[in-house]
């Protein structure tokens, strides 16, 4: 599946405009907010025609002193299917909190504790 067809498949599920693609970070790269990764993530590792069955990194941003946010960015990969996403969630600097997804990639435990390490 190409990557319109996974916004599409998101958006479906969930309603249009749920998953934004963000162009200004990649073209494979959907925009959700921290409640809304709570939903998608489960969503996007058990459902069929997405599989999305590997976390292959979880990286921290750090916007700049200008920005009010900090940020995580997934990304994702299907090795029944070969597609990969990127998913960006922006959380405000005051309190950042995102869903861990340790429970749904087993490999998130590290990367989670290490972006914690990183950023907080």
């Amino acid at each position: 599946m190409n990557f319109a067809g996974i916004v599409e498949e998101i958006n479906t599920r969930f309603g249009d405009g749920f998953a934004v693609v963000d162009e200004e970070v990649s073209l494979r790269t959907v925009r959700v907010s921290p409640e809304q990764w709570g939903e998608l993530a489960p969503f996007l590792c058990e459902e069929d025609s997405l599989s999305f069955d590997a976390m292959m990194c979880i990286t921290g941003i750090d916007e700049g002193e200008e920005s009010k946010n900090l940020a995580v960015v997934y990304n994702l990969h299907s090795m029944k299917h070969n597609h990969k996403l990127e998913v960006y969630v922006p959380t405000p600097r005051a309190l950042p909190k995102v869903p861990s997804v340790e429970q749904i990639w087993r490999i998130a435990d590290w990367f989670e504790r290490e972006t914690y390490d990183m950023f907080g």
